[in-house]
């Protein structure tokens, strides 16, 4: 247990909605305290 405690984590979330694509990415480095997060977000294309 005392192993896990020491890895890195991720998170990964995608969320949708008529106007967009949303990614969020996440990763927090245990050993070093440092924490770096993403956000994306990808227009949908209107067709007119």
């Amino acid at each position: 247990m005392e192993e896990l405690q020491d890895k890195n984590s991720y998170k990964v979330s995608r969320t949708e909605d008529k106007n967009a694509v949303k990614y969020f990415f996440e990763r927090v480095q245990k050993e070093g305290s440092i924490s770096e997060s993403y956000n994306v977000v990808i227009p949908e294309e209107n067709n007119v």
